[in-house]
């Protein structure tokens, strides 16, 4: 931000801050009050409470004591720290540390105060927001301010204004808009000056807060007259009066009628400056005596009436006034006001034309105007070993966290690697279990359609098997049919005449044989349908057999007697016994072993 600084602006604005800054110190902090403390000693002491509310009790007594005791919000605070450390208590862990960082305010150790402060913003991000997160962006802003870094003051206010109007927050709203305006006023933006110290000032007479509404209005009036609208600015000032008068605060009736009678001085007024210098320092004398501030206020006041009559002249009365503010100034150990004082009196001594007089104080004033200087350049010096060390702070704390945000980031990378590698096992296994189901469902199905196919193949063999019995039964009833028939016509032959009977003879022999043939060729047929592997096994196993060992065998397979077999093949028992014994050799069986289990097995 281009900072456009005039010196004359520079002295009204340098009013404003100290006007704001003298008050807003007791708005912060409560004020001091023995009895609350008292009682949060004795229940932390005597009465059997959470940590948590343990740790809250000692921040709100080293609050108490920020503006009356260090050593002692020190001891609260730190104890409030450790418990809040070892428990995990985010949030009183973050407003211990902001009574401590207050401390290093109070102490002007700034390089120790910012990273306290920033660690308390910090320790607030996921918590809820209150009034010590407030405080603690608008005092680190005053840290930034003070130290000339007014972009970066104005990025807390900002910070800390929106975050007010989201806690309607109106105390805050309006201090921030009040340091708003006082770095608007310092970079010379004044249009934006006014219109946040009009808001501020606003919302303190809207909660009667008459002081610092009263200096609201000597800030208004301030502006006015940087920009020389003094009937303007004296609305204001004489405003203000009202309100300071009303709650006897006498160091800004001071101030009020200090500038008072600077406006009139500069009109040429020297009655209304007289009358204007005479009441503020009567209001200056009124201050308490143990107030640092009485002795400053005292030297201005006489500073002024030295100046007054120094203008009008008379010399006497000037030198007196200039006497009396060099005592005091003395007390107060203000060089400015020992040098004006110095000057006053030089010249004074000049115009009475005692000239060693006027030598002396004039090398009185040399030598305090070159201790200013020094200590101006002092100041200087200080200012930008500050500035530095706030660079570099500034420097440490943005790297450090760069390697938070770093180390941050790389730990989710990690998480997002877990989770990936986790999620990708998972649907590994997944898979895995899925096509294992998928597989397991097919070898189900296809020993389902087996067991069917078995089934089914067990029942068509069942049903072929009864069929070929019956068959065989019905060829055997059919053969023994045509077996009487046979029996009866030779029977008849041998009645019959010679001719007569070799006819039936050969029909005979034609049924036999013919019954034989068919008989078998159906026989096998349906056989061959039924036992085709038993035939086949049969076959290549024991070649050697011949084709009537071969038909025994599907015979002995379907469990037909030896007399069913002799009926079927129109052999006689005794030749199918034969023919069983020359199969038993041919198969290598021995005497104990079945025939008919035997070939079930093959």
């Amino acid at each position: 931000m281009k900072l456009s600084i005039t010196k004359y602006d520079l002295l009204f604005l340098t009013l404003l801050l100290i006007l704001f800054t003298a008050t807003s110190y007791s708005a912060f902090s409560q004020s001091f009050d023995k009895n609350k403390v008292d009682s949060l000693i004795h229940q932390i002491n005597h009465e059997k409470i959470e940590s948590t509310e343990k740790i809250n009790y000692w921040n709100q007594i080293a609050v108490c004591y920020i503006r009356l005791d260090l050593d002692s919000t020190a001891h609260y605070a730190n104890e409030a720290k450790n418990l809040s450390t070892e428990i995990g208590y985010k949030k009183g862990l973050a407003i211990s540390i902001l009574s401590l960082a207050e401390i290093e305010q109070t102490l002007e150790n700034y390089d120790k105060a910012i990273p306290l402060f920033n660690k308390t913003i910090e320790l607030y991000e996921g918590l809820e927001k209150d009034a010590n997160y407030l405080r603690a962006l608008i005092l680190l802003g005053i840290i930034y301010e003070v130290g000339q870094d007014f972009d970066k003051a104005l990025e807390y206010y900002m910070t800390g204004l929106r975050e007010a109007q989201l806690q309607g927050n109106k105390p805050f709203i309006a201090y921030f808009n009040n340091n708003i305006s006082i770095v608007y006023g310092y970079t010379g933006f004044h249009d934006k000056e006014l219109i946040y110290i009009k808001k501020a000032s606003e919302i303190f007479k809207e909660l009667g807060y008459d002081n610092y509404y009263a200096n609201s209005l000597l800030n208004i009036g301030a502006y006015y007259q940087s920009v020389k609208q003094l009937d303007t600015a004296l609305f204001y000032f004489h405003e203000a009066e009202k309100l300071q008068k009303k709650n006897n605060n006498y160091y800004g009736l001071t101030n009020i009628y200090n500038i008072f009678g600077d406006i009139s001085l500069k009109k040429n007024n020297l009655d209304k400056a007289l009358n204007f210098y005479q009441q503020s320092l009567l209001n200056a004398l009124l201050l308490d005596s143990l107030d640092p501030r009485r002795n400053n206020r005292v030297s201005r006041a006489n500073l002024n009436f030295g100046n007054v009559f120094l203008k009008s002249g008379k010399f006497l009365i000037a030198k007196k006034y200039f006497h009396t503010s060099k005592a005091y100034s003395i007390k107060s150990k203000s060089l400015l006001h020992q040098e004006e004082a110095s000057y006053g009196l030089f010249s004074c001594f000049f115009g009475l034309n005692k000239h060693d007089s006027a030598m002396y104080y004039h090398g009185v004033f040399l030598a305090l105007n070159d201790s200013l200087i020094a200590e101006s350049y002092n100041e200087r010096i200080d200012k930008l070993n500050y500035k530095y060390a706030l660079e570099n702070e500034k420097e440490l704390f943005e790297k450090e966290n760069e390697l938070i945000t770093l180390q941050k980031n790389r730990q989710e990378l990690l998480y997002l690697i877990i989770v990936g590698i986790l999620f990708i096992v998972a649907a590994f296994i997944f898979l895995v279990w899925y096509f294992q189901k998928a597989k397991l469902q097919r070898i189900e199905l296809i020993k389902r359609n087996l067991q069917l196919e078995n089934e089914n193949y067990a029942i068509s063999l069942e049903k072929k098997n009864r069929e070929l019995t019956t068959t065989v039964l019905n060829l055997i009833e059919r053969n023994e049919f045509l077996s009487n028939i046979s029996k009866q016509l030779k029977e008849s032959t041998i009645t019959s005449q010679v001719n007569n009977a070799n006819t039936i003879e050969e029909i005979i022999k034609s049924i036999d044989k013919e019954s034989v043939n068919k008989l078998w060729k159906e026989f096998e047929a349906r056989y061959m349908d039924v036992h085709k592997d038993f035939h086949n096994r049969l076959t290549i196993g024991y070649p050697k057999l011949t084709a009537n060992e071969r038909r025994l065998c599907a015979f002995i397979v379907l469990n037909l007697s030896s007399k069913d077999i002799s009926s079927i093949t129109y052999q006689s028992l005794h030749s199918i016994k034969i023919a069983r014994y020359r199969l038993r050799k041919k198969l290598g069986l021995e005497k104990n072993e079945n025939l008919t289990v035997f070939l079930h097995n093959l």
